[in-house]
């Protein structure tokens, strides 16, 4: 919640600044996902993909600490499928 805050505390510039960069990061994380199957395995591809459908939902807007938590939620999931998945990747 202090992050929360903070944010708020930094300002309008800073806070565009950390939209843009927010936004940003996110394109290019969605891109790497979308191309994904030609450098990881189909199932860390879907993996990634569940993750971005599952981010977000239940919360409402303004809910901060709910999309913190949803967007936790979410990549724990992704994460602990991926474990799995590279071992079986990797033959271990």
């Amino acid at each position: 919640m202090n992050a929360e805050l903070e944010c708020r505390k930094a300002g309008g510039q800073h806070s565009k600044g950390f939209e843009q960069f927010w936004h940003d990061g996110n394109i290019k994380i969605k891109t790497a996902t979308a191309i994904g199957a030609f450098l990881i395995s189909k199932e860390a591809e879907t993996a990634l993909q569940i993750m971005w459908k599952e981010k977000g939902k239940g919360i409402t807007y303004g809910d901060w600490y709910g999309a913190m938590e949803s967007d936790y939620n979410a990549t724990n999931a992704c994460l602990k499928t991926m474990v799995i998945v590279a071992k079986k990747d990797l033959g271990t």
